[in-house]
């Protein structure tokens, strides 16, 4: 399926499509986008092609603008938020992931090593992988890349969107990946800023987005859940900037997405990620035999990382999936467990280290980045977007 990358709304429902005027119109406060994106968006005149009358016509790649100008106009916005689509947008599918989690859970620091990750995955795929643009290009050299990988430095929390303030979200990052079929494959990333997810008051509005998502990945930082925090008490020093407690910022989400189910539970595929894994490792050195043999044990998933094979290995993740749930439960965060049992139709748990080692304050271990386990949550969406086969 097709979606706008900006409000990820369908392209290919009905035969009508929208027009901006590329003549002489004046700029007008654009009521649709504004209230869609949440900040005031001005354009030229927006016109809707009228619907052809024959049951056989195509949709229009063209109309005439409604405007004073009165000319003709190819450039093609989204009926929804008006917003431009890329170039030959139409001739392609379309995957678009949501990054969602409290502040601090992670999120910049996953996105720039999944992209990494992305091209390796592309590579023995014998595909391509690249920015479908000049400005996913910039944005993901200058905000992600560059820092991480060349300045060897985490990052700060991503402002979180405000309209009244006129901020808003986080441009989405589009790239372009091969299918084996020989046809292109548009992925879209959105990063959800964690401060607006960490609010009672929730924009529904800027965040109509989220219930039209092809699969959203939420990140827990294992400090956010208090039973595993404190069990982690004890072998390793509290965070001093820890975002909100993650059942919270998961309740917020799934009203969210609620809005846009067509049933009780959530429809959009969520991924429940415990990021920062190599946290949860040190726990093979508290003075206790039973959590030194769970997390020694040389046979479990979450001790192998397949990820980079091109296939999603359901056996492997069912096998995960067990395993995250049996120690979510060992450490008292059974709430959560019932949280996405009760409120999702189709959720998967996984667990990753974008790093691989903890940070030193905010520069990275002296070991260097060492994904572990970052595209399982992805491919598993891929797959259910029938981009990557299933083994």
């Amino acid at each position: 399926m097709n979606r706008c990358p900006q409000c990820f709304a369908s392209t290919d429902t009905g035969l009508s499509a929208a027009f901006v005027c590329t003549g002489s119109c004046p700029w007008e406060r654009d009521e649709i986008a504004s209230r869609v994106l949440g900040v005031e968006i001005g354009s030229r005149r927006i016109t809707v092609a009228p619907m052809p009358d024959s049951r056989r016509a195509r949709r229009p790649t063209a109309t005439i603008c409604s405007g004073p100008c009165g000319q003709w106009t190819r450039a093609e916005v989204c009926l929804t938020c008006h917003r431009p689509f890329p170039v030959r947008w139409r001739d392609t599918d379309t995957t678009n992931l949501v990054l969602a989690g409290a502040r601090t859970s992670g999120k910049t620091v996953y996105i720039a090593v999944l992209v990494h990750q992305l091209k390796l995955l592309a590579r023995d795929l014998r595909v391509s992988f690249e920015a479908d643009d000049d400005t996913t290009a910039r944005e993901y050299a200058e905000k992600y890349e560059e820092p991480l990988f060349s300045g060897r430095r985490l990052f700060a929390s991503t402002p979180a969107a405000r309209r009244e303030a006129g901020r808003s979200l986080p441009p989405p990052l589009i790239f372009r990946m091969g299918r084996a079929d020989g046809r292109m494959h548009r992925i879209v990333i959105r990063d959800l800023p964690g401060e607006n997810l960490e609010r009672r008051a929730l924009d529904t509005d800027m965040f109509g987005f989220l219930g039209r998502a092809d699969g959203v990945v939420f990140l827990i930082d294992p400090f956010q859940v208090r039973s595993i925090r404190e069990m982690l008490s004890d072998v390793l020093p509290e965070p001093e900037d820890l975002g909100a407690e993650a059942q919270f910022v998961l309740d917020n989400l799934t009203r969210l997405l609620r809005r846009t189910s067509l049933h009780d539970r959530v429809d959009v595929p969520v991924a429940v990620l415990l990021s920062k894994f190599d946290a949860m490792q040190e726990l093979r050195h508290i003075d206790d035999a039973f959590w030194r043999s769970v997390f020694d044990a040389p046979g479990a998933a979450f001790q192998r990382d397949p990820s980079l094979e091109p296939r999603f290995d359901s056996d492997d993740a069912d096998l995960l999936q067990a395993e995250v749930r049996s120690l979510l439960h060992l450490l008292h965060a059974d709430d959560l467990l019932i949280q996405l049992d009760s409120g999702y139709r189709n959720s998967r748990l996984f667990v990753c280290s974008a790093l691989g080692n903890a940070p030193r304050a905010s520069a990275l271990h002296a070991n260097g980045i060492a994904p572990f386990r970052v595209l399982d949550p992805v491919k598993w969406i891929l797959r259910e977007t029938h981009v990557l086969d299933r083994s």
